[in-house]
């Protein structure tokens, strides 16, 4: 706190992001090239797998 009074830039962040929170971050997740998730022609287990994929991804990208 005492860093920030005295105007370190990165001490005013750290304080900011404990008291309002960490900006939300934007994620788009596309196919090949920039492409559709292509979904269309799997099937329930498939999706489901694809699902779990992503989701582990999001996770690590925190």
């Amino acid at each position: 706190m005492a860093r920030a009074k005295t105007g370190d830039v990165k001490a005013i962040q750290l304080v900011a992001e404990r008291v309002q929170g960490k900006p939300k971050r934007h994620l788009e997740l596309s196919g090949p090239d920039g492409g559709p998730l292509d979904i269309h022609n799997m099937t329930d287990e498939e999706l489901d797998q694809r699902i779990a994929e992503l989701t582990e991804q999001l996770k690590l990208a925190k």
